[in-house]
């Protein structure tokens, strides 16, 4: 199976620029014969958004979006992230990691909008009979699940994990936040295939 691991810059609140970008570079690993296209955690929406988040009308556009995003993966596997509302803590909401092909979209994993703490961690979803896991994320934090992690959850289950991160710049008020935009695959024995 040919995957596309996509790290990409995510504009934070402007889930039209990010799926418009998405939809991009859908078609470049369409045209690249890819089967399956991962994206980062929150792909449509960004992390850092402070009041943002307690506005129903941003939780819609981002569920429209990814309707959108549905559509687009005509003949393609898109796994992605996105926010979606029902969650425990801040503002009710949750991270969740959406699974898209032929217009049909349907959620395979789900977590709290925000980490405990400072702990942040990758949506996880192991691609049913293929023995790969997908990890995405959107953390401006890498080494709360660093490689050594990723390695030691390939290992323990037996299985080859692709991890891909956001990209790019997202400011909380005062404070600038650097996200790294790495992608990288480790085997089923835990060791290192490839790091961007």
């Amino acid at each position: 199976m040919k995957i596309a691991l996509i790290s990409m810059e995510i504009i934070p609140g402007r889930p039209d620029l990010n799926a418009a970008a998405m939809a991009e570079r859908i078609r470049e690993a369409k045209d690249a014969h890819a089967e399956l296209a991962l994206f980062p955690a929150l792909s449509l929406s960004g992390l850092f958004l402070g009041s943002v988040w307690k506005q129903p009308s941003f939780v819609r556009d981002c569920t429209a979006y990814a309707e959108e995003i549905a559509a687009a993966a005509d003949g393609i596997t898109v796994i992605f992230g996105n926010v979606a509302a029902g969650g425990e803590g801040c503002c009710g909401l949750s991270r969740t990691l959406l699974h898209a092909r032929d217009g049909v979209l349907r959620e395979v994993a789900r977590r709290p909008l925000h980490g405990a703490g400072t702990r942040f961690s990758p949506l996880l979803y192991e691609l049913p009979g293929e023995h790969v896991i997908l990890a995405a994320d959107a953390s401006p934090f890498p080494l709360c699940f660093e490689a050594r992690t990723l390695a030691k959850t390939a290992q323990e289950q037996r299985a080859v994990l692709l991890y891909v991160n956001a990209l790019g710049l997202q400011d909380k008020g005062k404070t600038v936040y650097t996200f790294a935009g790495s992608a990288q695959a480790f085997r089923a024995d835990g060791a290192r295939a490839l790091i961007t």
